[in-house]
């Protein structure tokens, strides 16, 4: 597989990246560059593209580098998954806070996942059951004033 090309937000437009991850079970991981690592949470069911409710399981923070990563994860020689690029590009915040983060996705392209189109999503932090838990929902785009 060809490595994945450099992609990198700027300081107005941070980078997001979403990968397709074969591990035990086949899932998205969602990944936002912010404060100098990417935010990350596993997506079970994948993108919402609408207003579905989807979980999304807050995981470890991972570097920068991981975001153009595509390829076999190895542990110990063994083969344990395998993770390609689904779209990247950068995107917009619209609202940052500890249980609530909106954003717009911009890819960086019409060749991934999302086919060229912006997306805006909610992340909302439930807490329940478990403390790692949040919601992703497909949202309307907030108007410009």
């Amino acid at each position: 597989m060809a490595p994945s090309p450099e992609f990198s937000g700027t300081l107005d437009r941070p980078s997001f990246v979403i990968q397709t991850h074969a591990a035990h079970t086949l899932h998205q991981d969602f990944r936002l560059e912010a404060n100098g690592v990417l935010r990350s949470w596993a997506l079970p069911k994948g993108v919402p593209t609408g207003a579905q409710n989807r979980l999304a399981v807050q995981t470890a923070d991972h570097p920068l580098a991981y975001a153009t990563f595509e390829g076999d994860v190895e542990v110990s020689g063994h083969l344990m998954s395998h993770v390609e690029i689904w779209d990247q590009g950068v995107y917009q915040i619209h609202e940052w806070q500890d249980a609530k983060i909106i954003v717009t996705l911009y890819p960086a392209d019409d060749s991934g996942g999302l086919g060229g189109r912006s997306l805006t999503i909610a992340l909302l932090h439930t807490g329940r059951p478990d403390p790692q838990d949040w919601l992703m929902r497909g949202v309307a785009r907030p108007r410009s004033s």
